[in-house]
């Protein structure tokens, strides 16, 4: 018996939304989760690295401030140091975050 109509082609269509509900909606799920874990990954240790590259700046800005203003005795310290500083820093930063 072979039915037509619009009555036997919204029942095709229910049916294979359900199947797509039940198999390919979880797995797409899955993938966009782990797709998105691993981005997130690598979005927190390039978070680390910055932090890590900012914590040394300050370090050798302060370092350099105690050197120029305890120990040589100067008043202050010139504008473009901490610029100075940067540069060299950031010159000398491994590539790597491993």
């Amino acid at each position: 018996m072979l039915v037509g109509g619009q009555t036997s082609v919204f029942a095709d269509v229910r049916s294979a939304l359900n199947r797509d509900y039940s198999v390919v909606f979880p797995v797409a799920a899955l993938m966009i989760a782990l797709i998105l874990g691993i981005v997130a990954a690598q979005l927190d240790r390039a978070d680390i690295a910055a932090d890590r590259r900012r914590a040394r700046f300050r370090g050798d800005s302060g370092r350099l401030g105690c050197v120029f203003q305890g120990i040589e005795g100067n008043v202050g310290v010139s504008f473009f140091l901490p610029l100075m500083v940067y540069l060299f820093v950031i010159a000398m930063a491994p590539t790597t975050t491993s």
